[in-house]
């Protein structure tokens, strides 16, 4: 699916699979946004760039929001493909190397869904340990960290074709029939923590995207700083 020019919904919630997977192209091939779960997302992923054109460029970047496996668990056959795969420290070496969320090393996901917790272990070849910049062909990145949903979250803010597209994972996303409902990312996640989720969405507030395209949920274009502080106000309601 074209969600604007060289933007790309490769998986997720249109395809029926879990884990809204991304494509952009840049001058030196494609970057993918996070890569669905295990199994599941990759034969939907290849057939949607075949359908686009995309298959024959090289997939230079695999920029992942957070560590769990619907949004991570594709990682190393990405990296086999010769992409860097980009992750935030904490997820990255305590679940994406593990391949599995073991409760006893780090607590992340009820455990209920083991087949879905199992996927192949990848070293990030880039670690995000605090907020920068990246250049990737003429895109600029802006890697944001965002503990909460999980302790090594990042929310992604590119500049494309003169605006600024957040991919914003699980820390929130909009649903609904408008696309004005702030998701949260406030379950599925034993170490969830409030405080930090609360910081994390602050941190987020006046950087006037123009468009938010997260993990879950419909992709929205526009003028979305509103959306962005209707969800901290959310956030911080839920948690009084």
């Amino acid at each position: 699916m074209i969600l604007a020019p060289n933007i790309y919904m490769l998986a997720g919630m249109n395809y029926g699979t879990l884990g809204n997977v991304y494509g952009i192209v840049h001058q030196d091939g494609l970057l993918v946004v996070d890569c669905g779960r295990p199994q599941e997302a990759v034969p939907v992923i290849e057939a949607t760039m075949c359908q686009w054109g995309l298959d024959k460029m090289p997939i230079t970047h695999l920029l992942i929001t957070h560590a769990h496996p619907d949004h991570c668990g594709n990682a190393r056959y990405f990296q086999k493909r010769g992409a860097k795969v980009v992750a935030g420290e904490k997820d990255a070496k305590q679940v994406l190397r593990l391949g599995d969320y073991d409760p006893a090393l780090f607590p992340c996901v009820l455990h209920d869904f083991e087949e879905d917790c199992l996927f192949e272990p990848c070293e990030a070849d880039i670690l995000i340990e605090r907020d920068c910049k990246l250049k990737i062909g003429e895109l600029e990145v802006e890697a944001i960290l965002t503990p909460g949903h999980t302790q090594g979250g990042v929310v992604y803010l590119i500049h494309i074709n003169g605006k600024k597209i957040m991919f914003s994972g699980d820390t929130f996303g909009v649903n609904g029939s408008r696309g004005n409902t702030p998701l949260l990312g406030t379950s599925a996640s034993v170490d969830y923590c409030a405080k930090d989720f609360i910081a994390s969405m602050q941190k987020l507030l006046n950087r006037y995207p123009d468009g938010i395209l997260s993990g879950h949920g419909v992709p929205r274009f526009g003028n979305c700083n509103r959306l962005v502080a209707a969800a901290c106000m959310k956030a911080m309601a839920e948690r009084s």
